[in-house]
């Protein structure tokens, strides 16, 4: 094995920065303050203990076990969300830390992590935080998902902890790819710092390229990780009791909706109940907070009889429209309802992760603005997995059609089992550099 390959040459990437990285390192501290304060709020926000806001300043709020482990380092709820099926396959057999830097990320882990995985709240990037969490916590191989490019964290866990680095599931937009082109050296210094890159499509790849010296075999195209992410989960007692509940009534979910889109999704199913008067629309806000912030009024004035989970209104026969705004339970949703439409595609959020759905094999309709993951729901819509609809009309007519065509409702459920094929095989070759790196550490006494 080279050098390269297990880390040691590598540390010279970021340890000379340009000028670009200098004044990062000077400036950053000073947005500290303003993000702390933010933080603060979103874990008030999400009943997280105020107590874990010293995470954002590296300081440890639990134990570390004995021995090296592996560090993934994710931003929010998809990203670490993508990463569970790696978590899962190494759990068992070396020490994982998971950091995220969100209040719901970090509340939806303390649900979905297996036993003996620790969660921390991701540092700032400042200089002083980042060489405390790393003072502390010393991994072994360090796993930063998508997008995640922290350079004082990078510099510091190459240089104090040695550690190797890697990014998965890579996606850079055009725009982003443009930044990074106009200063070039510090790109370099950047994304060379990586062991490993693996992108989620050719363009993130093609656009790296140019700024990652290293042999080809070292930043490869993957894939997408969250088609490979286990289905939400559920818990069957529940199910059973919304099952009951709902009997043969037609469902449909509109998930993840931002506002702005709400009064769309309401007029389509004002539209619906043309044709099935019994329809039930599930709104999941995106923000489950905002359930009670207007959206429950909003859809009563249009019309709708609502019933509010988070207070726990009931839904009975007559309730047009239930207001899902509760956390952690998509997966319920999903198992509920062949059809999803998944919004924070009609407004300018740029589209949701479309895996969890598809993996319950949903009929997935979205808006036109996806940009986030442009590739992903392209692949889907060839397939025949997922249809764009831009209003509330198309979003109504596509709607009635899955409810009234059993046949085509079975043939796109049918695209979305498809299109889940293969990416076991990516996890797998993640897996295993993972695996080289730590058994280099081992070996080395690094």
């Amino acid at each position: 094995m080279t050098s390269r390959s297990t880390g040691r040459s590598h540390e010279d990437s970021l340890l000379f920065p340009t000028l670009l990285l200098r004044a990062y390192g000077l400036l950053a501290p000073l947005a500290a303050p303003v993000a702390q304060a933010k933080f603060k709020r979103d874990l008030a926000r999400e009943g997280v203990p105020s107590g874990r806001l010293v995470e954002r300043m590296g300081r440890a709020t639990v134990a570390a076990p004995p021995g090296g482990r592996v560090w993934f380092h994710a931003a929010s709820i998809g990203e670490s969300l993508s990463i569970l099926p790696l978590v899962e396959a190494l759990a068992g057999e070396m020490q994982i830390l998971v950091t995220s830097g969100t209040a719901t990320s970090g509340k939806l882990l303390a649900q979905r992590l297996p036993e003996g995985v620790i969660h921390q709240f991701a540092p700032l990037d400042t200089p002083t935080a980042a060489q405390r969490f790393l003072t502390y916590w010393r991994p072994h191989v360090g796993v930063f998902v998508e997008s995640e490019i922290w350079p004082n964290l990078m510099t510091r866990a190459m240089r104090h902890a040695g550690t190797s680095l890697m990014l998965v599931n890579a996606r850079m937009s055009p725009r982003s790819l443009a930044r990074w082109a106009k200063v070039p050296g510090t790109a370099r210094k950047v994304f060379s710092s990586f062991l490993k890159i693996y992108t989620q499509n050719r363009e993130t790849h093609d656009g790296l390229a140019p700024f990652h010296r290293s042999p080809e075999t070292a930043l490869l195209v993957g894939g997408n990780l969250k088609a490979a992410a286990r289905p939400l989960p559920v818990d069957a007692s529940a199910l059973q009791r919304w099952r009951e509940t709902l009997g043969t009534r037609p469902c449909w979910v509109a998930s993840s909706t931002h506002e702005g889109e709400e009064e769309i999704v309401l007029e389509a199913h004002a539209r619906v109940r043309q044709t099935y008067p019994d329809a039930l629309l599930v709104l999941v806000p995106r923000h489950a907070h905002r359930g009670g912030w207007g959206i429950t009024d909003l859809a009563q004035k249009l019309g709708h009889e609502t019933a509010r989970l988070g207070a726990e209104e009931t839904v009975t026969t007559t309730t047009s429209v239930l207001v899902a705004d509760t956390m952690g339970e998509l997966g319920l949703w999903y198992r509920l309802s062949p059809i999803v439409f998944l919004a924070g595609s009609l407004g300018d959020a740029g589209g949701h992760n479309p895996w969890e759905p598809i993996a319950l094999h949903a009929a997935l309709l979205h808006g036109p603005n996806v940009q986030n993951a442009a590739n992903d729901y392209r692949d889907l819509t060839d397939l025949g997995a997922a249809t764009e609809v831009a209003d509330a009309p198309a979003i109504a007519d596509a709607i009635t059609r899955l409810m009234s065509d059993p046949a085509h409702l079975a043939q796109c459920q049918k695209a979305a089992q498809g299109a889940l094929t293969g990416a076991d095989g990516l996890v797998d070759q993640i897996l295993g550099d993972i695996r080289t790196f730590v058994e280099y550490h081992e070996r080395s006494g690094r």
